[in-house]
C-alpha cells in the first residue's frame, strides 16, 4: 500500500505538501485500469528533487548573505562608536582652548598663535564629516548588493524551474506519445474537451511563471537608495563648496567655520543612528524576503499540483484523442511561446541588471574624483598651515614681552601633540583589532572548507568499504561452493577407489589360502548433517586425526598388512600424486613385527611412534613438565599476545586453536611441538603457528582458521588424508 506522507517526505515536501499529494492521489496513479504498482513517475520525482536543491541553495545564499551583511553593520557599528568617542575629545579640546583664549589681553595678544591649532581642529572636524558621510555611502551600497544579489538568486531560481517545467513536460509527452504510432482518427467533437484541457494546464502553468516573475522586487527601490546617495553626495559637494567660499571671502571666519563645522558632525552622528535604524528596517526586509521565499515554496506546490493535473491529463488524451500528431504539434508551439516570454522576461532583467552594473561603475569613478579633490583641499590647508607658522615666528619676534603667553602656548602645544600621539595609538589598535578580525573569518573559512573535505572523505570511504565488503561476501561464498564441490568429488573418488580395492582383495584372497575375510567398504560421510557412529564393531581403533575423532581405523593381522602396501604403492605410482601420503603413512604408523598377546596368545601389531612401550615424547608418557604452563608462557611472548586469544583450553594438552582442536607436547629434547590439524604431523611449535597464521587466510569448507569447526569437513579430510597413504577403513 502507497503512503503519500512517506512518499513526500522522502522527496522533501512539507507535511502540508504530503497532505495535498494525499488528496489529490497518489503522484504518478493512473485511471482505472491501470497496471504496474502506485510508483511515483520518474521525471515528476527528479523535478521534485531538483526543485528542493534549488530552495535549499537559495536558503544557503540567503543566510551566508545575510551573515555577511550583519558581520558589515557590526564593524560599521564599532567605527561609529569610535568616531563619537573621537568628536566628543574633539569638541572637549576646543571648550578648554576657548577657556584659554578668554585669558586677558596677554592671550588676545597671543591669539594668532592659536589660530593654527583652530584650523586642525576644523580640519579634524571636516574628517570626521567625510568620514560619517562616506560610512553612509557604504551603508547604501551595500543595501544596493544585496538587493543585486537576491535579484540573481531569483533570476537562476526562475530559470531552473522553467527549465524543470518545460523538460518534464517534453519527456511526459515523448513517453506517453510516440509520434509515429498512428492509430485510427476519431471524431473532432471527441478531441476538443481535451485539447482545451491541456491548453487550460499549460495556462495554468503560465500564469505560475507569472506570478513569480511579477514576485521579483521591484527596480523603485533601487532608484530611490540610488538616488540617496547622489543627494549625500550633493550635499558633501556643496558644504565642501561653501567652506572654500567663507575661506576665501573671510579668513577670519575659519573659528565659526570650525563651530559650525562641529555642529554638523554632531548631527552627523545623529544620522548614523537613523542609519541604524534604516539598517534595522533592512532586516524586516530580510524576513519578508524570507516570507516571500516561504511563497515561492507554495508557488512550488502549486506547480507541482499543476504538474500532477497536466500529467493526468496527458494520460487521459493519450487513451482517448486519436489526432496525436495535431495535439503534438500544438504542445510543441505553446512550449515555444513559452520559452520566448521566458527569455524575453531574462533578457529584460539582464538588461536592467546592466544598467544598474553600469551606474556603480559610474558611481565610483566620482568617488575617485572627489578624493581627488579632498586630497587638493589637503594640500591647500597644508600651504596655509606653513604661512600660519611663518607668521607666528614673526610675532614671536616682535612681541618678546609677550613670554609668558608664550610659554602658554608651548604647554598647549604640547597637550595637543600628546593628544595627537594618543589619537594615533587608539587608530594603530583599532587596525590591529580589525586585522585579528580578519584573521580570524580565514582561520573560520579554512575550517569549513576542511570540514567540508573530511565529511567527503569519510563518505567515500564507507562507500569502498561497503563495496570491499560485498566483494568479499560473494567471493568467500563462490570458494566455500568450490570447496564443497571438490569435496563431494574427492568423496566420489573415495568410494570409487574402495570398491575397487575390495574387489582386488577379495580377488587375492581366493587365490590365496590363510588370507583374512575382507571388512565392508568404509562408511559414507555427507558434508552437511550429523554423523553416523563410524566406530568398529570389534577389534582395536587407532587415532589417526587428533583428540577430536573425527575418523577411526581399524588395525588388521600383520598379513593383511603385508599384503596391502606393495598394493598401496603400485596405486601411487599408478596415480602419480599418493606417493607422499604413503610414505607419510608408512612413517606415522612405525610398522614393527607383531608381539604375542599373553593373554590369548593371539599376535597384535606394535605402533612403535604411537604406542607408550616403545618409547613416545615425554609429555604423552605422562613425563616432563606441565604442558600447559609452556603453552601459556609461548603465547606470552612479545609478538604472539594477539594470538592468545585465538586459544581455548579443553584438557591437558589440548587446546580450541581458533575453530580447530589441537594438542601441544614436549618432544624428548625438551621443545615444544603442536600437531596440525589437518595433516596430523608434529611440528615445531614456531612452524606450526605460522601454518596456522597462513592457513588463517583461505576459510571455507578446507578446513582452514576461518571455517566453521564442522565435524563433517574433519572426517572428509580424515577420509581423504588415509586415501593419500593408502589407509583402509
Amino acid at each position: 500500500m502507497h503512503q503519500p506522507h512517506r512518499a513526500a517526505a522522502r522527496f522533501g515536501a512539507s507535511p502540508r505538501i504530503a497532505g495535498s499529494v494525499s488528496e489529490r492521489g497518489v503522484l504518478g496513479e493512473r485511471p482505472e485500469g491501470r497496471r504496474g504498482g502506485d510508483q511515483p513517475d520518474d521525471n515528476l520525482i527528479e523535478f521534485e528533487q531538483k526543485l528542493a536543491q534549488v530552495v535549499d541553495d537559495y536558503e544557503g545564499l540567503m543566510s551566508l548573505q545575510h551573515n555577511h551583511h550583519s558581520l558589515t553593520l557590526a564593524h560599521k557599528d564599532k567605527r561609529v562608536e569610535y568616531l563619537e568617542q573621537r568628536a566628543k575629545r574633539l569638541q572637549a579640546e576646543l571648550e578648554q582652548l576657548r577657556r584659554g583664549g578668554q585669558g586677558g589681553p596677554a592671550a588676545a595678544n597671543g591669539a594668532g598663535s592659536f589660530h593654527g591649532g583652530h584650523e586642525d581642529l576644523a580640519e579634524a572636524e571636516a574628517g570626521l564629516m567625510e568620514e560619517s558621510v562616506q560610512l553612509l555611502l557604504e551603508s547604501r551600497d551595500a543595501e544596493i548588493d544585496l538587493l543585486t544579489q537576491q535579484l540573481h538568486t531569483k533570476q537562476k531560481i526562475l530559470e531552473e524551474l522553467k527549465n524543470l517545467i518545460h523538460g518534464t513536460a517534453a519527456a511526459q509527452l515523448h513517453q506517453h506519445q510516440p509520434p509515429k504510432a498512428l492509430p485510427p482518427a476519431a471524431p473532432r467533437h471527441q478531441a476538443a474537451p481535451a485539447h482545451a484541457a491541456a491548453g487550460l494546464s499549460h495556462a495554468s502553468a503560465a500564469d505560475q511563471v507569472e506570478s513569480l516573475v511579477q514576485s521579483l522586487p521591484d527596480m523603485h527601490e533601487v532608484e530611490r537608495l540610488r538616488k540617496e546617495v547622489g543627494d549625500l553626495r550633493d550635499l558633501l559637494v556643496a558644504k565642501d563648496r561653501q567652506l572654500a567660499a567663507v575661506t576665501a571671502v573671510d579668513p577670519n571666519l575659519s573659528e565659526v567655520c570650525a563651530v559650525q563645522l562641529g555642529v554638523q558632525a554632531i548631527s552627523m552622528v545623529q544620522n548614523t543612528m537613523e542609519l541604524k535604524n534604516q539598517i534595522r528596517t533592512l532586516e524586516t526586509r530580510i524576513e519578508q524576503t524570507e516570507c516571500c521565499l516561504n511563497e515561492w515554496r507554495n508557488k512550488a506546490d502549486q506547480l507541482e499540483g499543476v504538474c500532477d493535473a497536466k500529467r493526468r491529463e496527458l494520460i487521459d488524451i493519450t487513451r482517448t484523442l486519436a489526432d496525436r500528431d495535431q495535439e503534438l504539434a500544438s504542445l510543441y508551439q505553446l512550449k515555444q511561446d513559452l520559452e520566448r516570454e521566458a527569455n524575453s522576461q531574462i533578457q529584460s532583467l539582464k538588461d536592467a541588471l546592466a544598467g544598474e552594473c553600469r551606474h556603480v561603475k559610474e558611481l565610483e569613478a566620482a568617488m575617485v574624483e572627489k578624493e581627488g579633490q579632498l586630497s587638493e583641499l589637503r594640500n591647500q590647508v597644508l600651504q596655509r598651515d606653513q604661512t600660519i607658522t611663518e607668521l607666528q615666528e614673526e610675532v614671536a619676534r616682535l612681541e618678546i614681552r609677550e613670554a609668558e603667553a608664550n610659554k602658554r602656548a608651548d604647554n598647549l602645544e604640547h597637550q595637543l601633540i600628546q593628544a595627537t600621539k594618543n589619537l594615533e595609538k587608539i587608530n594603530e589598535e583599532a587596525a590591529d583589532s580589525e586585522r585579528v578580525i580578519g584573521e580570524l573569518e580565514k582561520e573560520l573559512n579554512d575550517t569549513k572548507v576542511k570540514l567540508h573535505h573530511s565529511r567527503v572523505k569519510e563518505l567515500g570511504r564507507q562507500k569502498r568499504l561497503e563495496m570491499e565488503l560485498s566483494q568479499f561476501q560473494h567471493q568467500t561464498k563462490k570458494a566455500i561452493d568450490e570447496k564443497n564441490t571438490e569435496i563431494r568429488a574427492l568423496q566420489k573418488e573415495i568410494t570409487a577407489r574402495s570398491t575397487q580395492l575390495e574387489s582386488i582383495r577379495s580377488s587375492i584372497c581366493r587365490r590365496k589360502e590363510g588370507c583374512p575375510t575382507p571388512f565392508p567398504p568404509p562408511p559414507q560421510f555427507p558434508l552437511r548433517g550429523d554423523m553416523g557412529d563410524t566406530s568398529p564393531v570389534g577389534g582395536e581403533a587407532l587415532d589417526v586425526a587428533g583428540e577430536g575423532g573425527m575418523a577411526s581405523a581399524r588395525l588388521r593381522p600383520t598379513g593383511s598388512v603385508e599384503v596391502l602396501m606393495p598394493m598401496m604403492h603400485k596405486e601411487s605410482r599408478r596415480g602419480g600424486r599418493h606417493i607422499s601420503g604413503a610414505n607419510r603413512y608408512a612413517n606415522r604408523l612405525s610398522y614393527q613385527p607383531p608381539r604375542v598377546d599373553e593373554s590369548d596368545g593371539t599376535s597384535l601389531p606394535s605402533f612403535g611412534a604411537r604406542g607408550r612401550r616403545n618409547g613416545g615424547s615425554r609429555e604423552e608418557n605422562g613425563e616432563g613438565e606441565d604442558i600447559d604452563k609452556r603453552v601459556s608462557e609461548y603465547f606470552d611472548q612479545p609478538g604472539r599476545q594477539h594470538l592468545k586469544i585465538l586459544l581455548c583450553r579443553l584438557s591437558r594438552g589440548t587446546y580450541l586453536y581458533a575453530t580447530h582442536r589441537v594438542k601441544f607436547r614436549v618432544d624428548r629434547y625438551g621443545s615444544l611441538q603442536g600437531r596440525h590439524p589437518s595433516t596430523g604431523d608434529w611440528l615445531p611449535i614456531d612452524d606450526f603457528v605460522e601454518q596456522m597464521w597462513e592457513a588463517s587466510g583461505s576459510s571455507g569448507a578446507s578446513g582452514g582458521i576461518g571455517s566453521a569447526p564442522t565435524y563433517q569437513s574433519a572426517a572428509a579430510s580424515d577420509m581423504m588424508r588415509g586415501e593419500e597413504g593408502g589407509r583402509e577403513y
